[in-house]
């Protein structure tokens, strides 16, 4: 701080620049602070997901339904196929009708 003549009031910054850094601190401290709270979920594992579907009728035929439509259509990727049509072959031998059927 500079040093003054003995007359008058002390100053309280050392600069302009002080004073207005403390009047900006004083001001947005008395503003109303919104707090912002992020929750992020992961998404469920590949296990937790087939979990999921299975304990709904509605959306295992629903996920059924879209392996059909996709193998129709031709967009099941090669290296995938037979795995998947052995899986679904199992699953209709299990669930007690080996030959498939169309549904829609």
């Amino acid at each position: 701080m500079r040093r003054r003549s003995g007359v008058g009031r002390p100053p309280v910054w050392c600069s302009q620049a002080c004073r207005r850094a403390a009047a900006l601190e004083r001001s947005t401290s008395a503003e109303a602070v919104k707090v912002v709270e992020i929750v992020r979920e992961r998404p469920p594992s590949l296990d937790q997901a087939a979990a999921m579907v299975l304990a709904s009728p509605k959306a295992s035929e629903n996920v059924l339904k879209g392996l059909a439509a996709a193998a129709e259509a031709g967009k099941i990727p090669d290296h995938s196929r037979e795995r998947l049509a052995s899986a679904a072959h199992h699953a209709a031998t299990w669930l007690g009708t080996a030959q498939p059927r169309l549904f829609r």
